[in-house]
């Protein structure tokens, strides 16, 4: 049997990390995570796809605050004529700021 005759073969991986700085009140603390991502397929197709992310926030008094950023690129190989083509490609960020009037 050839390999490409073998149906597709999907590998994810995530991670998921939580830290937060010692000493500090629940309510006066960063909080941040980060993830990763990976999927590989072979088979008809080749395709590869990568992620990756990150996010931190902290809320004090009357004030939140939040910020992160994200990024994905895929590509996929065309098995006729042998050439990749990207099939994703982005990146993001976003920052956030509140102002509590009220508890």
């Amino acid at each position: 049997m050839k390999p490409t005759q073998i149906a597709p073969v999907v590998l994810t991986a995530t991670l998921l990390v939580c830290s937060t700085a010692s000493g500090q009140s629940d309510t006066n603390k960063w909080v941040s995570s980060a993830s990763a991502g990976l999927t590989l397929t072979r088979g008809n197709s080749e395709t590869l796809l990568g992620t990756i992310g990150v996010a931190s926030g902290r809320k004090w008094d009357h004030n939140e605050l939040s910020l992160g950023a994200d990024g994905t690129y895929g590509k996929t190989k065309n098995q006729t004529t042998g050439q990749d083509e990207t099939t994703a490609e982005s990146l993001h960020g976003f920052g956030q700021y509140n102002r509590l009037f009220t508890e």
